[in-house]
C-alpha cells in the first residue's frame, strides 16, 4: 500500500522543470575592504535536502567568489576586493553572481537567484558625513531605569536594569559608543536611499572604516564625545601603603591596569559577525552561526530544580553566597545607555529587535520575550583605529573588598561613617548595613514594602537577602577591627584607622579565597606557586571569567533559603522560595541578619551541574505572579552579546596552555564524541541534541557548568578551571598589595592574618552557638561559646621608640609629630617600601 502512494509523488518530482523554479534577484552592498574569506551573503529562506551552487557572470570577478557552504546558500570571498579597476563614476562596482539552489537527492533547481553586488569603494560616504554630523550629539539618550513598569516593561525587566546601572564615566562614555554606533546607523541608511537600492531585498555587508576614509572617521568620532576611558593618573605617595579606592597606581608602571572603570581583557579575541568584526553579535549576519534559542536550550538542556538537594559532598550553601559576594569585589559589566529604545521592539525576529544596544531574547519554548539591553562598550578607538567592541567594568578588579567599600569616591564616602573621626563605616538600627534613599525610583521605590534597600559598595547588596546579610557580616568586621585599632593606637586619626582596617579586611577576603573556597572549587595544587608581585602582570578580568566561567555559582543555588535561630532549628517561615529573596528585606529589618547566616552555614548548595533552582530559570526577580526571567538564558546572551567564541575555541586554548586538567586532547575537536569522558553519559547525549554535536556553536556557560570535575578533590570541569587558574594567578601575582606580597604586611601581621577564618568573622559577628570548623562545609561544628574568636591585632600595635626598629631598603627611623616611630626612606630609595618594618 505505501509503495502505491509513492508511485504518484515521485513521477511528479522527475517531471518538474527546471523553469518552474523561482526566479529571485537580491542585492548585496559590501566594501572594498572586506576580508578575504568572510561570508559576505547568505540564502534566507534555505531548504533542507538541498544544494548550492553559483556562477560569476562577469568573468573578471570569476575567481573572486566561491561558495561557502553549500548547504546554507552561503557565499565567501576568496581574495581582497583592494585590487578593483573598473569603478563606475558613483564610486561603486557591480558585480553580478548566480546562485542556484537544487534538490539534493534528485538534482532539480528549486531556485535560482540573481544577485548584484555593489561594491563601495573606501570613503564613499564621506560626503554624506556633513547631513548627519550636526545631529550626533543628540542621536542618543541616558537610559532611565526607574522608568514606570509596563506590560512590556514590567517588575523583574526593572530590576535588572537597576542592578545594572553604570557610574557617571562609564555612562558617559556608553552615552558616546551608543552615538557611534547610530551615526553608523544613518550613514547606512543614506547610503541605501542614494544607491536606489530595495531595501527589502538587499543585505548589507559593510563597517564604518569600509565607508569612511581616516580623516572622516576621526571626525566622526571627536563629534561623539569619545574620551579615554582612564587618563595615566598621578600616583601621589600615600598610594604606595594603601590602595587607591578605584585600583589606580595599583601597578606604578602601568597605573591603570585593573582600575574602574575599564574595558574588560580577553582570554581569547573577541568575535563578532559584522562587516568588520568590531561589533554585532551573532544575529542576521550572514557570518552569523545557526544558533539554538537561549530559551530552548534551557528548556532542553537546563534541568529546573524546585526542591532542595543534597551536595553529596557537603559543601554548605555558604560556599555559593561567598563566591556570588566574591563575584561582587571583581566584576560589574552596566547595561548600555540609550536603553530605554528596547522596550518598543517587537520581538518577532525583525532586524529591529537587534538594532544597537537591543539584543533580544526572542520568544521560544513557551518562553516570552526578554528584551536584553547590550553592555555598555567602551569608546571603540585606539588612537583613531577602530577596534572590537569591548564592554566596561566598572569595578576594581583586585580582590580589594570593594564589594564593601566601593570602587569610586562618591560611593565610598557615601557608605563610610564621616560624622566622626573613627574610621568606621555606616550602619543603621540592630546594627545592619545603611539604609540607601538615593535608590528609591520613580514613581514607586525599589523596595517599597520590603524592608528599604540598603547601601553597601556595590549596588547589588539588595538582589537578594543572603547576600544583603553577607555584606552585613563584613561591615560589623570592619567596625569591630577599626574599634580595637583605635584603642591600641589612641595617636591614630580616622584616616589611619580606616586605611589600615581596610588593608586588613582586603587581606582577610584574599586569604579565605585563595586558601578555604578555590581549593574546593579547582583543587589545592592548581595555582602555580606564588613568587610575588610582578609588575608585567595585568591583573584586569577577562571578559570570558565574567561572562560564562564565574557565573558557575548559579549552579549552587538552592530553590529555596533557610532561615534559622542560633540553635540552627528553623523559625517558622522557613524555608523561603527564592522568589520571595530577591529584593526582599523584611526578615533582616525584623529578625537580623543571623537568620540568613546561620542558614547558610547549617546547609548544603546543590551540585555543580547542569541543574538550576527554578527561582532562576522561570522566577527571577518576578513580582505580582508575572513571569520572572531566566537566568540560564541571560548568561548565554550576554556572552554571545558579548563576542565570546565558543565552547570548542576555549577547549583548544586551554588545551594548549594546561593539557593536563584534560583525559585527551582537546586542541582539535569537531563534535562532542572525541570529548565524551568530560561529560556524564545521560548530560552529553543532551547537549549533543540541543547543539547538534557541534561544540563550535556551543555555549561556554553551558558546557562548563556540565563538565565532570577534574579531580576528587574539585568540583568544577577543567575548561572553567582553566579560566579560574588563569585569572587568580593573575589577581595574585599582578596585585602590589596582594597580602603575601613581601613588605605589604610584617610576619606577625601575616600570621595574624593567616589564622583567621570565615568561621572566626562568623562567630564574632553573628549571635550562633556553634560553626563548622571550615565555613564551606556543613558539618565538623565547633562552638563559638565561651572562645575569643577575634583577631589577633596585636602585630599591628605601633611603638613610639626607635629602638629595635628596623626599616626596610635602607629607611631610617624618626619619630613623626605624633610621637610614633616610622621610616623615612632616603632619595635614592623613593618609591620602595621603606615605610615598613620588619
Amino acid at each position: 500500500m505505501g509503495i502505491i502512494n509513492l508511485i504518484p509523488f515521485v513521477v511528479f518530482l522527475a517531471f518538474i522543470s527546471p523553469s518552474q523554479s523561482a526566479q529571485l534577484s537580491q542585492q548585496c552592498i559590501i566594501s572594498q575592504i572586506a576580508k578575504r574569506n568572510d561570508i559576505i551573503y547568505k540564502f534566507k529562506t534555505s531548504e533542507k535536502a538541498s544544494i548550492f551552487s553559483l556562477i560569476v557572470t562577469d568573468t573578471r570577478y570569476r575567481d573572486t567568489f566561491a561558495i561557502g557552504d553549500p548547504t546554507r546558500g552561503t557565499i565567501r570571498l576568496r581574495k581582497s576586493l583592494l585590487g578593483i579597476r573598473s569603478w563606475r563614476s558613483d564610486n561603486t562596482c557591480r558585480i553580478g553572481i548566480r546562485l542556484t539552489q537544487r534538490n539534493q537527492k534528485y538534482g532539480f533547481v528549486i531556485n535560482t537567484v540573481n544577485i548584484e553586488f555593489i561594491v563601495l569603494r573606501r570613503g564613499f560616504a564621506d560626503h554624506l558625513l556633513s547631513k548627519i554630523i550636526a545631529n550626533v550629539r543628540n542621536m542618543a539618550k541616558p537610559s532611565n531605569p526607574f522608568r514606570p513598569t509596563s506590560s512590556r516593561f514590567p517588575w523583574p525587566q526593572k530590576f535588572h536594569r537597576i542592578l545594572m546601572q553604570g557610574t557617571p564615566r562609564s555612562k558617559q562614555t556608553s552615552l558616546a559608543e551608543c552615538k557611534f554606533q547610530e551615526a553608523f546607523a544613518r550613514l547606512v541608511r543614506l547610503i541605501i536611499r542614494e544607491l536606489r537600492v530595495n531595501i527589502g531585498v538587499s543585505d548589507i555587508h559593510i563597517g564604518p572604516q569600509g565607508i569612511l576614509s581616516p580623516e572622516k572617521l576621526e571626525e566622526l568620532i571627536e563629534e561623539t564625545g569619545c574620551i579615554p576611558e582612564n587618563e595615566r593618573p598621578k600616583c601621589p605617595r600615600e598610594t604606595l601603603r594603601y590602595r587607591t579606592i578605584d585600583g589606580t597606581c595599583n601597578n606604578l608602571r602601568r597605573p591603570t591596569v585593573g582600575s574602574a572603570p575599564t574595558g574588560f581583557n580577553r582570554f581569547l579575541p573577541a568575535i563578532y559577525y559584522d562587516a568588520e568584526g568590531l561589533n554585532e553579535p551573532p544575529s542576521n549576519q550572514p557570518n552569523a552561526p545557526d544558533l539554538p534559542n537561549p530559551s530552548t536550550v534551557t528548556e532542553l538542556f537546563i534541568i529546573i530544580q524546585s526542591k532542595n538537594q543534597l551536595n553529596r559532598d557537603g559543601i554548605s550553601h555558604m560556599f555559593m553566597q561567598f563566591g556570588q559576594f566574591l563575584d561582587h569585589d571583581m566584576t560589574l559589566a552596566p547595561e548600555s545607555e540609550n536603553g530605554d529604545v528596547c522596550e518598543h521592539i517587537p520581538c518577532n525576529g525583525s532586524p529591529v529587535d537587534f538594532k544597537d544596544p537591543c539584543f533580544a531574547i526572542l520568544p521560544a519554548s513557551g518562553r516570552p520575550c526578554i528584551r536584553l539591553i547590550r553592555s555598555a562598550a567602551r569608546c571603540p578607538i585606539n588612537g583613531f583605529k577602530l577596534l572590537p567592541r569591548e564592554q566596561i567594568n566598572v569595578n576594581t578588579a583586585y580582590l580589594d573588598a570593594s564589594m564593601v567599600y566601593g570602587s569610586s569616591e562618591s560611593v565610598a564616602n557615601a557608605v563610610r561613617d564621616l560624622t566622626n573621626d573613627l574610621g568606621l563605616l555606616r550602619t543603621s538600627g540592630a546594627n545592619l548595613l545603611p539604609i540607601d534613599n538615593s535608590q528609591l525610583g520613580e514613581p514607586l521605590s525599589l523596595c517599597q514594602n520590603l524592608g528599604s534597600c540598603f547601601l553597601a559598595g556595590d549596588v547589588r547588596v539588595n538582589e537578594q537577602a543572603a547576600l544583603a546579610a553577607m555584606h552585613t557580616l563584613w561591615v560589623r568586621e570592619h567596625n569591630d577591627i577599626a574599634t580595637r585599632l583605635r584603642s591600641i593606637n589612641p595617636h591614630w586619626n580616622g584616616e589611619r584607622i580606616y586605611q589600615e582596617t581596610r588593608k586588613i579586611l582586603g587581606a582577610l577576603v584574599q586569604q579565605i579565597t585563595y586558601e578555604e573556597w578555590l581549593p574546593i572549587l579547582i583543587g589545592r595544587n592548581a595555582l602555580s606557586p606564588y613568587r610575588d608581585f610582578r609588575t608585567g602582570v595585568n591583573a584586569g578580568i577577562t571578559n570570558a571569567f565574567a561572562t560564562a566561567a564565574f557565573r558557575l555559582g548559579h549552579s549552587l543555588v538552592r530553590p529555596k533559603f533557610e532561615f534559622l535561630k542560633s540553635n540552627f532549628q528553623p523559625f517558622p517561615f522557613s524555608p523561603i522560595p527564592l522568589r520571595h529573596v530577591f529584593f526582599n528585606n523584611i526578615q533582616t529589618q525584623i529578625n537580623g541578619i543571623d537568620g540568613w547566616i546561620i542558614g547558610l552555614i547549617g546547609n548544603v548548595s546543590q551540585e555543580m551541574d547542569n541543574e538550576m533552582a527554578i527561582g532562576l530559570t522561570n522566577e527571577l526577580f518576578q513580582r505580582d505572579n508575572r513571569e520572572g526571567l531566566n537566568l540560564a538564558a541571560l548568561n548565554m546572551q550576554r556572552a554571545r552579546e558579548h563576542g565570546l567564541p565558543f565552547y570548542s575555541d576555549f577547549l583548544a586554548e586551554c588545551g594548549r596552555r594546561f593539557p593536563k586538567l584534560y583525559p585527551v586532547d582537546v586542541r582539535d575537536v569537531r563534535s562532542f564524541d572525541q570529548i565524551d569522558d568530560l561529560f556524564r553519559p545521560e548530560v552529553l547525549a543532551s547537549i549533543k541534541k540541543v547543539y547538534r554535536n557541534k561544540p563550535q556553536i556551543t555555549d561556554l556557560f553551558t558546557a562548563g557548568i556540565s563538565e565532570k570535575p577534574t579531580s576528587r578533590e574539585a568540583i568544577l570541569g577543567p575548561t572553567f578551571t582553566c579560566l579560574l587558574i588563569d585569572q587568580f594567578e593573575r589577581l595574585r601575582d599582578g596585585d602590589r598589595f596582594f597580602y603575601r606580597n613581601k613588605g605589604v604586611f610584617t610576619p606577625n601581621q601575616l600570621r595574624s592574618i593567616e589564622k583567621r577564618s570565615l568561621s572566626d568573622i562568623i562567630c564574632n559577628n553573628i549571635n550562633v552557638v556553634s560553626v563548622p570548623k571550615k565555613a564551606f562545609f556543613a558539618y565538623q561544628y565547633e562552638s563559638c561559646r565561651n572562645s575569643d574568636r577575634r583577631m589577633d591585632l596585636s602585630p599591628w600595635k605601633e611603638t613610639t621608640s626607635c629602638n629595635n626598629f628596623r626599616c626596610r631598603n635602607g629607611g631610617r627611623c624618626r619619630l613623626n609629630r605624633a610621637g610614633q616611630a616610622c621610616c623615612v626612606c632616603r632619595r635614592r630609595f623613593y618609591g620602595k617600601f621603606c615605610e615598613f618594618r620588619y
